[in-house]
Formats: structure tokens, sequence, C-alpha cells
């Protein structure tokens, strides 16, 4: 493991929030019965006892005890000395990995403790040989096959003292060879799997740290192959000497973190492979072919020696199997820059479009939670050496430092979410690997067992599954991540040892013999022919249905925005629109009801209805002669006598949704400002300010209860108007305060100077945008708001940042809410085309402390909860699992090729929806629950059982969301049928949750509105395509109507009369169908059906379902028939034109 760059020295307070858990449930039976599994350790990172029973210095004992700075010193002067004092506890680890079902160890041998001065004339100490012989008697006494390392960096001090050790050819290699002799005599007989180097390419990187007369332009070269001749000297004695008796094997352990070109161009895939040829091919290529890559040969010139014709023989092929050592990704620029051991290729953790190569990184700034990249790696891998060789790859080290886990409590850091969810993904890839692409997968050996001395980072960096409390005698506990990895092997190997006796690996039979294979399990080769013609008509289906989508928009003028103009088309105040422009963009509602709506306001400002209509303009200067608000004009919209209460109701009833602002802070503030300007003190305010008070009131007074909300007497401004708002008055206030709060955004000036208090007005503004018709403006807004967050540096709020940085704890925290609202509100958006490239993988920040407003100060460190204890963030905590559940399948799904294993896939994202609610227990609905349909202001509201209620609605619309890429295909085709009856059934309870009464301002909620909709028809395509019997067809008709009855008793907003259009012509084309064909019919008869163009009625002309959905009207959000009919956006479609 190397770990010499980057490491993040952050302080901390020892209480640190969790990432969310991302569950992915193991695979069954995938890895044959004898793959081995288990941990890897290095000697001097976890031994100790650096002079105990003989045991000579190694150039790491000699760095720790003599630095030379100011580049290589040890981080707070830590040292190996005693390490995690394994030396003495062997017995006590070796039992961890038994605990932990393990039955494999890699762990190295320290060459100073068993040849204290290392040479091959200098004496064997007869104690370190017989500490490591009763080591590898502990782990087969366990069932625990050992895997001895000879060489991981701790060179004797005292030959690189004699000879700058690895830089002299002739000396390193004998000694090396004979360090290696004595040990195969010793542990031979024993050790069925030796392995005699650890990275070589990270030893030429490294060895500058620890020579003293270190020449770069002599050593990079020269040590790289003096590592080569020791290793293919050593395997000759070996194969020589020892194999044919004791039938073991060996290898070399090579390193890579997979580098992914940036872009397409020629030039970037040249240099990717001159990475490779660097970085992995250097050390990998003259094993398997005798000769270095032709760009290093280009590269290094004189300074690379040459392989001598014996050697060349004795180079080629001397390994009996691939180890691989993998932890990250990187992206290849087509830069360079002057790293000579890396070809001078620059590389980048971040795209050209600012999306970083994983999707959590660790305390490295190179480690990545990147599990694509090592799936490719072992593609590879397997396509450029093993394969054609017969060999077995085996991954020596994988692992993950959990960012800030040093500065965690204990027991709290034993709860390991982000190493759990490294371990999920890189596991899940390696299945597929071996499944999906037939790679022969022999062992897999996480790093690391313990916490350990990370070289010169100390003890700081912590990638170990059991944590070592070094202050209280090396006690050693657990980490969760322990029983993640035991129950993922647990699940994968087959367990059933007697009746498989072999498999087929890409169509090769492996094993014994033929008894227990299977009747049938063809290769991917063979499952993409199978396919092809169905892939074909799929996509040529889909494209012709997109098609025909662009060209009715377009003919009907319904032309997408150009980039860049979403903010000039958000809709401003309304009442300062002129007569020549009656209706918004995007509201789907007539002129007549854009004049109702002046009227209205013609009745806020004392006007009569009739002299509102007349003018269609109220005469109240709501802006000033330049076209902005003045100070007045938004004075005049401040309900002074009624401020406190609607801002206290907000956060009373709708905190616990978007929970972006500080309560205590905002109520203080508030109050202050609403009493000096009652004292005539009209100091002004920033107009985002004003956005986001206006926000509030517009949330408040669209969710309150109409009674509770006339009750008030509502007036505006610093003083009583001549009459009070009544009732139809009342109801134009939300959209008022919506539209003045819009404007006052446009005018902060926030795309180029934005604040956190602009971007907390964005993630309020989803709560009631979509009942004027705003929501296809608000999702641009949003995602604009996203990017603006990432400019200020939203993203980098990671669990140990110094809170100063944001200007104290709170505001650090509200920085972290702020963040997370704008990611989830955008990659959860049904229409997002740009699905997290922002928000995911490119940030690190954590999510929002587990923690109640009232607890948060700028005077005391934050104390986080545990996930279990419920406060007003928990409801936002449980939507962020969501948001990882389909930003998780976006990638894992990309890489399925066939509809099969993408089927497969969807069903595991669905156990982890399942999942969703584990650590948040009091916010699972409840079937039986009984929910009051009357909410008594006079006592203390309790949020989470209407938390409970939305996510009873949620989590069966969100099952449906998870099949909808494969919801088409199974109409297209009749088949998959287990995908329409799980839409099906879920959509069914979406609608008994829909039907329990409770209190009106609930089924105003966006998602409920939203949840509504696609269930409905998810039972209107049943009906117009899956062909039911009679008394299904009816059932399904009732219950379509009955999504329609429930969205006909909601609020009357801009979605809902959308949706009631939508099911209605769907119903009506249902109808129409089923007159041509009473009887019904079988299912799969495509997605051609009889649409009218018109509403409602009986249906004459047979149109695409495309056609039908240009007809209706073009102010129709798009978002339910995209979620529908169209392939996914967010996934290549390059697979359908194999």
């Amino acid at each position: 493991m190397v770990t010499f760059a980057g490491f993040d020295e952050a302080e901390g307070t020892g209480d640190l929030p969790y990432a969310a858990r991302r569950y992915i449930p193991p695979p069954v039976d995938t890895l044959p019965s004898d793959f081995f599994h288990g941990y890897s350790t290095a000697a001097y990172q976890c031994e100790g006892g650096w002079d105990t029973d003989g045991k000579g210095p190694s150039v790491w004992d000699d760095l720790g005890h003599n630095p030379r700075p100011p580049l290589y010193t040890m981080r707070n002067d830590e040292v190996g000395d005693d390490a995690m004092n394994s030396y003495h506890q062997f017995r006590e680890d070796i039992a961890l990995l038994k605990s932990y079902g393990s039955n494999a160890y890699r762990f190295s041998i320290s060459w100073s403790r068993v040849i204290p001065l290392g040479g091959r004339e200098d004496p064997i100490n007869e104690n370190g040989l017989q500490f490591y012989s009763d080591l590898v008697d502990e782990c087969l006494s366990h069932g625990i096959t050992p895997f001895p390392t000879l060489y991981h960096w701790d060179l004797p001090l005292a030959l690189e003292q004699r000879y700058e050790g690895w830089s002299d050819t002739q000396q390193i290699v004998a000694d090396f060879v004979r360090y290696a002799d004595v040990l195969f005599a010793r542990l031979g007989d024993r050790v069925k799997y030796w392995l005699t180097i650890n990275e070589p390419w990270n030893i030429v990187n490294l060895n500058g740290h620890l020579k003293p007369r270190h020449d770069p332009e002599r050593d990079t070269f020269l040590v790289g192959h003096n590592l080569l001749l020791a290793h293919v000297h050593t395997v000759a004695l070996y194969r020589k000497k020892y194999q044919p008796q004791q039938g073991g094997k060996i290898s070399i352990v090579n390193s890579c973190d997979w580098p992914e070109p940036i872009d397409d161009s020629p030039n970037v895939r040249a240099i990717q492979q001159k990475r490779l040829d660097f970085a992995f091919h250097w050390f990998s290529d003259p094993i398997y072919f005798g000769r270095y890559p032709q760009s290093i040969i280009e590269y290094a010139g004189s300074r690379l020696p040459q392989f001598t014709p014996d050697e060349v023989k004795l180079l080629q092929g001397s390994c009996d199997f691939f180890a691989l050592n993998s932890y990250s990704s990187m992206y290849v620029t087509g830069e360079t820059n002057t790293y000579d051991a890396g070809g001078c290729v620059e590389t980048s953790f971040f795209d050209k479009q600012g999306r970083a190569v994983g999707t959590n990184r660790g305390c490295f700034e190179w480690l990545w939670d990147a599990p694509w990249g090592f799936r490719k790696l072992l593609r590879h891998v397997d396509a450029r050496y093993t394969r054609s060789a017969g060999h077995e790859i085996f991954i020596t080290e994988n692992g993950f430092p959990t960012n800030g886990e040093h500065h965690r409590r204990f027991p709290d850091l034993l709860r390991d979410t982000e190493r759990q969810n490294f371990y999920d993904g890189y596991l899940q890839q390696l299945s597929e690997a071996v499944v999906d692409d037939g790679i022969n997968i022999k062992g897999y050996m996480a790093w690391s067992l313990l916490e350990t001395m990370e070289w010169y980072c100390g003890y700081g960096p912590r990638l170990g599954v059991t944590y070592v409390d070094r202050a209280n005698g090396f006690r050693r506990y657990p980490k969760d991540s322990t029983k993640v990895v035991a129950a993922w092997f647990q699940s994968a190997i087959r367990q059933d040892r007697k009746s498989i006796k072999s498999v087929i690996v890409n169509g090769r039979l492996t094993g014994p013999g033929a008894a227990g294979l299977p009747k049938r399990q063809p290769t991917l080769p063979q499952l993409v022919e199978e396919n092809k013609a169905l892939h074909r008509k799929l996509f040529s289906q889909e494209r012709l249905i997109a098609t025909l989508m662009e060209q009715n928009e377009t003919l009907s003028g319904n032309v997408p925005e150009a980039p860049g103009q979403e903010e000039e088309a958000t809709p401003s105040a309304s009442p300062a629109r002129s007569t020549s422009e009656p209706e918004l963009k995007g509201e789907p509602s007539s002129d007549g009801a854009f004049s109702e709506y002046l009227g209205k306001l013609g009745l806020v400002f004392g006007m009569t209805d009739e002299d509102s209509r007349e003018n269609m303009q109220p005469t109240f200067p709501l802006f000033a002669a330049t076209g902005q608000h003045s100070v007045a004009s938004l004075q005049s919209l401040i309900p002074v006598q009624h401020s406190a209460l609607l801002v206290r109701w907000h956060c009373d009833y709708l905190h616990w949704i978007h929970p972006v602002f500080h309560v205590p802070s905002l109520l203080l503030e508030h109050d202050q400002w609403i009493s000096a300007l009652s004292r005539g003190d009209a100091s002004e305010r920033p107009y985002e300010f004003y956005a986001f008070y206006f926000a509030l009131l517009s949330c408040s007074a669209y969710y309150m209860d109409s009674e509770l909300l006339s009750q008030l007497s509502l007036s505006l401004g610093l003083h009583p108007l001549p009459c009070r708002l009544d009732a139809a008055a009342l109801a134009a206030m939300p959209r008022l305060w919506l539209d003045t709060s819009i404007a006052c955004l446009q005018q902060s000036g926030f795309i180029t100077a934005p604040t956190l208090t602009a971007l907390q007005t964005i993630c309020l503004l989803p709560m009631v945008a979509h009942a004027h018709g705003y929501s296809q403006h608000l999702e641009s807004l949003l995602h604009c708001g996203l990017g603006l967050a990432r400019g200020l540096n939203f993203h980098l709020a990671a669990a140990d940042i110094n809170p100063s940085i944001f200007g104290g704890p709170i505001r650090t925290e509200l920085v972290r809410r702020t963040w997370w609202c704008l990611q989830l509100s955008d990659c959860l958006s049904p229409t997002a085309q740009h699905p997290f490239h922002l928000a995911y993988p490119s940030a690190w920040t954590s999510p929002p402390t587990n923690i109640d407003d009232h607890e948060l100060s700028d005077d005391r460190p934050i104390v986080p909860h545990q996930l279990i204890h419920v406060t007003c963030v928990s409801h936002l905590l449980v939507v962020g699992r969501l948001a990882d559940i389909f930003r998780d399948l976006s990638f894992a799904i990309r890489s399925k090729e066939s509809f099969a294993s993408r089927l497969e896939c969807v069903k595991g994202f669905e156990d982890r929806l399942d999942h969703l609610f584990d650590d948040f227990p009091e916010l699972r609905s409840n079937d039986n629950e009984v929910y009051s349909s009357y909410i008594d202001p006079s006592k203390t509201f309790d949020w989470k059982p209407w938390s409970r209620f939305v996510w009873a609605t949620a989590v069966s619309t969100c099952r449906i969301q998870l099949y909808r890429w494969l919801l088409c295909r199974s109409y297209a085709e009749g088949r998959f049928l287990e995908i329409r009856e799980t839409c099906v059934q879920a959509a069914r309870r979406m609608l008994a949750a829909r039907e329990v009464p409770v209190p009106t301002m609930f089924r105003k909620n966006w998602h409920i509105s939203a949840y509504t909709i696609l269930s409905g028809t998810v039972l209107a395509l049943e009906l117009m395509h899956g062909q039911p019997e009679a008394a299904s067809r009816q059932r399904l008709r009732s219950e379509v109507q009955a999504f329609i009855a429930l969205l006909r008793s909601s609020d009357p907003n801009a979605m809902i009369r959308r949706g009631i259009v939508l099911l209605e012509k769907m119903l009506a084309v249902a109808d129409s169908a089923a007159k041509r064909d009473p009887e019904g019919g079988e299912v799969g008869t495509g997605l051609t059906i009889d649409i009218a163009a018109g509403s409602g009625g009986e249906v004459d002309d047979e149109m695409s379902m495309s056609s039908w959905a240009a007809s209706v009207p073009l102010t129709l959000d798009s978002d339910f028939l995209n979620i529908l009919l169209n392939n996914d956006p967010w996934v290549s479609t390059a697979w359908m034109t194999e």
C-alpha cells in the first residue's frame, strides 16, 4: 500500500457525521468454492518490535529515527517501533481473521528480522525465522492459507549503507536470492503461494525518500531493472530447487489505478497508453513478454539497462499467477508534467465538466471510491496477460481510508460506512467480472486487516477494518465493514462443495470434472448474439418515438430554451406583465385564468374586481420605473402584523422538509428586522434577503389551512390598507409572494455574485413552484444553483473541515444542508438530463450532521446523534439515501450488456430500497397507521407521522422509477411480465396510501402530486397495452378513475391540472381500444395504440404514443411520459446498436 502523497491532515472534533450507507445486496454463488478471501498487512506497518529478538534496523526504522527534513520526515515524528504490536499479538490477529470468515492472509516478511544485516554472507536470526514459522503454523491451524510477501519496502539498513541497496545490480540480486532461499527452505513445506516483491513501481517512486545519496537520473530506471532481476532469479531458484517437491506457486505484486482518457481524441488515447506503460506495463510486460514497453525504451534511452538473452528467457513467464493491487482511478488529461517515473503524463481526478472520478474521496487526494475503473482494470489484465497465459488473478490489496476517521471517537469510529460502501462497490464489480466477463479471479485480500503505520503519513490515515487502541494495550476492535465483507463472501462463494465440481468460465470448462454443471450457461458473446435483434428493434422503436416528439414540438413552437437562457425565462412578478403577454411561459392556464389571477391581485391592492379586469394590470406600483423592485414596493408586501406567525408556521410545520436555515438564528433576525420596520427604520436589506423571506411566506400561505389563514385578518405593508385581504385576495398571496421572491432573486445578481442566502432561497422554491406551473423553470434554476454552490466550494464541506472556512459551525452546517438539498433536488428530478454531474461524484461534502437546530452553536463543537435518533434533518438524510440508490443504479446499469443482467441489477437496487429505513426506523411507513385529518395549531406539531405518510407514497413510486428503464421493453415485446406486475402492484400500493384521509397541506406536497400522477399513468398504460381480461380491465379502469378523483379532490395546482388531462386522455384511449376489442387479447402489441388528438371522446385514428403525447396541451410537462416511454437519457444506449 502506498500512501506518500496528499494526506489531508484536517482538524476535527472527534464527533463526525457518517456517509449514507448505500446497501448493495451481495450476489449468490458467483465465485468458486475454493476462492481465497481475506486481508493483507505489511511487516513494518503492523509488526512493531523493531529491535526485538535480534532484528536489525531497516531503512524505514532509520527514516523514523533520523528524519531528513523538509521532505523526508514522519508525520508528527511518529515511527513504527511498536506499530500495531503484531509481533507479540499475531495469534490474536489470526483469531480475528478466522472470526471474519477469512481463509487467506497476506503478510510480508521483514528481511532484517530474518537476516539482520541482509547480506548473503551475513548470519541468520533464528528468532526472527521462528516467528514467521509460528505465524504460518497459526494460519494453517485456523484453516487460513498464508500468502507471504518477501519484500514490502523495508530494505535492511546495512545493505543501503554498504552498497546503496537497490542501486547495485550484482550485490542486491545475489543478497535477495539468498534471503529468499532461506525462507523457501524453512517455510516452503507449508507455504503454497509466494510473492516476491510488492509494487516495484512504487518502490521506484519511493526510492528517493529513503536514499541519502539518491540520484534520480541514475536510479529511476536502474532500481526498477534490479527489482525485476531480483524477482526473476528468485523465481528461477524456486522453480528449480523447491517447486517440484513443495508444489507451490510464485509471483510478483504489481499495482495500478485505472487511467481513464478524459476524452476520445487520438492524442489522449495515446497518452493513456503511455500512462499504462509506465505505471503498470513497466513491470508486467517483462514478466509476460520478456521486454519493456516500447514507450519506456524510447523515453529512458541509455538510462534503461537492457536484459541479456538469458535474462529474457528467465523473465518471460516468470510468474504462476497475477497478483494485483488496486485502489482508485484517475483521468488522463493529455497534458504533460515532469514526473519521470510516470512518463511525464499529467492526470486529474476530475473530468472536463468537473465531475470527479469516484463517488467519494478518502483521506488521500488520489484515492476515490471508483469501482467502475476497477472493472476496467480487471478486463485489461485479463486481455493483455492472464487469459492467453491461463493464469489466475489474485487481488492482493484493495481498500479505503475513510476521511477524518482518525478524529472520530470510540466506539463511533467502528461505524465505517464509507468503507462499507467502498467494499460493496468493488466486490460487486469483482463478481460481475467473473460472471459477465469470464475473468478467472481466484482471490481477494483487502487492505488491511489492522489499522497500520501508513509510512510517513504515520497513524493518521486508517485503511484497516480493525481499530487498534494503541494507548490501551493495542486492543483490537472489529469495525462494521468486517461484517459487510464476511457476509458478501458468504453469499458469493458457492457453499455446496460436493455437488458443484466444475464451472464454465467464458465457455471454458474448469475444475476436475463435468459433474454438477448447470444445463446451460451461455457466454456473454452468446447472450449478446441472442439479443441483437431485440436490441435493434427496441432502439429503432425508441428512436422513432423521440423523432416524432421532436417534430411535433418543433411544429408546435414548443422549442426548448437555448442553454444559458434559463434565468431570463424564470417568471417575474406577474403584476408587471403587459397585456400583450398574458400567459407566463410554462403556465398551462388560459388567458382567462391569468385575468382571474390579476383580478385577485387587484383585490389585494384595494381595487375592485371590475377595475382589475378592465385594466388587465393592477395600478399598484409593484416595480419602480427602472423595472426593479423599490424598497417601498417590497415593504408594502410585508404582512408586518402577522409576519412572525407566518415565519414561525414555516419553521414549525415545513422546516423538516428542507431544513436549509437555522431556526433560532432566523427567528432572532426576523424579529429584530420587523421590530425595526415597525419603528420606522427603513434600513435596506439585500435583494437575496427579500427573496428568501418572500419564499418563506409563499410556502406558509400555500400550505396553511385556508380557514386558519382567513382567521388572521391579513393585511400588508407598514400600516393596514383600507381593506384587509378577503378570501379571494388571500388566494393570490402564495403566487404573488412566489413571483416577488423569484424577481428579487433575479435582481440580487446571484448568477455573478451568489450567496448562501440566495442558494437557500433556491432550495425553498420547489416547495411551492409546482402549484403555479414553474416546475420546469425551477429545474434549471436548481441545477444552476448547484453549479453556483460548487463555485462557492460548498462541495468541499467535508466532516473534518475547519468550520472557520465557512464562517463557523452553524454556517458550515447550513452549507452542508444547502448543498445536500440542491444536489438531491437536482439528481431526483425526473427529467434531469444531467444526473449528478455536479453533485456526484465530484463532491466530498459530508451529509448534514444529525442534530437539531437548537443544538447547533458557534460556541461549542457539534456533537452528532446516532442516525436512529430522529432530528430535523432525518427526513433529508433518508432522501439522500434514496438519491444514492438512483445515482448508483445509473452508474451500475451502464456496465450491463444484456437485458437480463440489467433486470437483475434493478432487482438488487430494489432490495436496497427495501433497506432504506434501516437506520431510521421511526420514519418507516406503517400500513396500519391512522393519520389525523386535522392539525391542531394549539398543539406542538409532530412531523414524523407526516414524513411516514410521504414515504408511504414515495417508496412505491420509487419502485416504479427503478423499473422504468425496462417497462417500455416489456410492453414492446410482451415479455418480462414481472416488470409490469411489479410496477402495477406498486401503483396500487400508492393508491391505497393516497386514499387515507390526511390534512390538506400534505395533499399539496409536490412529491405527493407527482407520485400520484406517475402511479396513475402506470395503471393507465397497463390498461392500454396489457390487453387485460374483462375483469382486470374493469379493475384497472376503476383504479385510474380513482386516481383522477384523487387529483380532482386535491388542490387544483398546475401540476394537478396537467395530471388530470394526461390520465383522462389515456383512459379515453383505453376505452376506445376496448370497444374495438371487447374480449381483450394477448399482451405484447408494441407501443402503437389508438389515440385521439382531441381531449376525451371516442378515438378514431391510430397514432403512435409520441404523436398522442404531442397532441395534449403543449404546456404539459413531459416528465411522466419520459419516465415511462423513453430510454433513460442517463444511460448510454450504445449497447442497443451492437
